[in-house]
């Protein structure tokens, strides 16, 4: 992290010698936000007058480049590159009035994130929790392009200001999303364009026919932050109308989960095993969900944990 910081003190000195002339009064600083799970990130906050929406280049990522032989001027230039493009970004829509409840609440969203790893940022956030996890409130405002990039955390102080209660909030929020980003739920080979990219979630569906497929994926549109899905609403029996057999439900990422039909040729050990080494190798600590693998009980109608997929020592292994 020293290396890093360094690293980006020296970017924020240099960097506006890379800048268009039009930026000539931005100001440059390191920051170093905390993100999901408790991770720290370094990068150079650009700021300019009257301007509402920052946009951060977290230096990480060309640090690693530069440490391995890229020139650093060539990174730099990159980085000038992006933070223009940011700066560029139309300004968030009722940005100002996030204060106002019927201004803002339009723009409520729902994520998901692993307890443990999130306690402390979770004290001050209104919560719910669903096993090991705990969804979590964003107003998540449309910039540029319709692409939902700029985002504040809910906390309990904004929850005062508005004089909400939490469920009201939550239900607001998955109306939102049912609108605008509704649940998506595909054969992983969709995603790489080798089979049917339909939502088999979209319509009501008679599900007669149990779809083809090994692996599939679940997410919100656009994806973003789509892990949430699992808990939306009517998704958790929808999916077990689709697999009557019974499903498994693989936390990928922060952005999605797997969902894989039981056919009693993988066992839940070796699941949770599959899941825990692809956190290590494939995804970023900051994106990491959860090291277990869940079931819907239809029953009871609740997600919940299976016993068997743990490790040795419960809990997120970083």
């Amino acid at each position: 992290m020293l290396e890093e910081k360094i690293f980006a003190e020296g970017v924020a000195q240099e960097i506006k010698n890379y800048l268009a002339p039009e930026f000539s009064d931005v100001e440059c600083t390191v920051v170093e936000p905390k993100k999901n799970n408790n991770i720290v990130l370094t990068g150079v906050c650009f700021h300019r007058p009257g301007q509402q929406a920052d946009p951060i280049i977290y230096v990480e990522p060309f640090y690693d480049e530069v440490k391995n032989g890229r020139p650093k001027e060539e990174a730099v230039k990159e980085m000038a590159k992006l933070a223009e493009e940011g700066m560029g970004l139309k300004e968030i829509p009722e940005a100002d009035k996030v204060l106002a409840y019927g201004k803002a609440k339009e723009y409520l969203c729902v994520r998901i994130v692993n307890t443990k790893a999130n306690q402390k940022r979770l004290t001050q956030m209104p919560h719910q929790e669903l096993e090991d996890l705990s969804l979590t409130l964003a107003l998540c405002f449309p910039m540029n392009d319709g692409m939902e990039n700029g985002s504040m955390e809910v906390t309990d102080v904004l929850m005062g200001i508005w004089g909400m209660e939490k469920e009201a909030l939550f239900q607001q929020a998955w109306g939102n999303m049912e609108k605008r980003q509704p649940p998506v739920l595909q054969d992983m080979a969709a995603m790489f364009g080798m089979a049917d990219s339909r939502n088999l979630l979209a319509g009501d569906g008679d599900f007669l026919h149990r779809p083809e497929g090994e692996i599939f994926v679940l997410t919100i549109q656009g994806m973003q932050y789509g892990a949430s899905a699992l808990a939306c609403p009517g998704v958790m029996e929808k999916i077990s109308r689709i697999f009557p057999e019974g499903f498994y439900i693989l936390p990928s990422s922060i952005h999605e989960v797997l969902v894989v039909p039981k056919d009693g040729e993988i066992t839940p050990k070796e699941l949770g095993s599959l899941v825990r080494e692809v956190n290590q190798t494939e995804v970023s600590s900051e994106e990491v969900l959860s090291d277990r693998v869940y079931e819907y009980d239809r029953e009871k109608g609740k997600i919940c944990q299976i016993p068997e997929s743990l490790p040795k020592e419960r809990g997120m292994e970083r």
